[in-house]
């Protein structure tokens, strides 16, 4: 008999489908408490109307294990605290999608950087990377569309670059996100100019040793952006 699936372990962040009112709310929180059929989370940035909006609403659950989505569902059953939410779950974990196959496209500013000549390791990259500012304001982006996964994406940049070849990908997430960008190291999978559009370049890139709270907040801006598109039933559907 194969092993059970595991309840979203505490400190994991997690996303939140609520269906209030008919209409889908895609949020980010912060497991407290994980219990087999309860979790208690911390949703931070709303006020008491919101919260109020959330009592009782069916609610699935999103969260990572290894390379798999998992899949929880229960109902909003209470408050604790301004900003913590009390979540009844009514069905065992299932898995949803392969987590580097959940994307969506969604605008974001880009800038990419190749390495440097000097750095001659992937180690020393991450080095590089890490000494990078975290104030947008002293990049200069271009506002895209991006094919964005978890594990990957495919844009339009302003740098031409080889399959193979290292580069630093800053993206500048939309407005009201903390952090308001990232720094990724990436892979260049494919890099081509880009058709009917002079001076910029198409590239598809694997995103390298991500860390996870980097890697959850890109997971949560694609469930946000396909709730909004395609709608909740698209997020919640699971392998019976």
């Amino acid at each position: 008999m194969s092993e059970p699936l595991p309840f979203p372990s505490v400190e994991r962040t997690v996303t939140l489908i609520a269906i209030s009112k008919s209409e889908p709310v895609v949020l980010q929180a912060k497991v407290l408490v994980s219990k087999r059929h309860l979790l208690a989370v911390v949703v931070e940035g709303q006020d008491d109307a919101f919260f109020e909006r959330l009592q009782d609403a069916p609610t699935t659950v999103l969260y990572e294990e290894q390379d798999l989505s998992l899949v929880v569902r229960g109902r909003v059953s209470g408050r604790v605290r301004p900003d913590r939410l009390l979540i009844t779950l009514t069905t065992e974990p299932k898995v949803g999608e392969r987590r580097e196959f959940i994307r969506a496209d969604i605008l974001l500013g880009v800038r990419v950087e190749a390495v440097p000549p000097h750095v001659a390791s992937e180690e020393a990259a991450f080095e590089w990377l890490a000494s990078f500012p975290s104030d947008p304001k002293l990049f200069s982006f271009l506002d895209t569309p991006v094919d964005l996964s978890g594990s990957g994406a495919r844009f339009s940049a302003t740098l031409l670059l080889k399959k193979g070849e290292l580069a630093a990908v800053t993206l500048r997430l939309p407005p009201g996100q903390d952090p308001p960008m990232v720094h990724v190291l990436a892979r260049i999978v494919r890099g081509r100019p880009a058709k009917g559009h002079e001076g910029l370049a198409e590239l598809a890139v694997e995103f390298l040793n991500m860390p996870e709270k980097v890697r959850d907040r890109l997971h949560h801006l694609v469930f946000q952006a396909r709730a909004r598109i395609l709608g909740v039933a698209d997020l919640t559907t699971v392998d019976d």
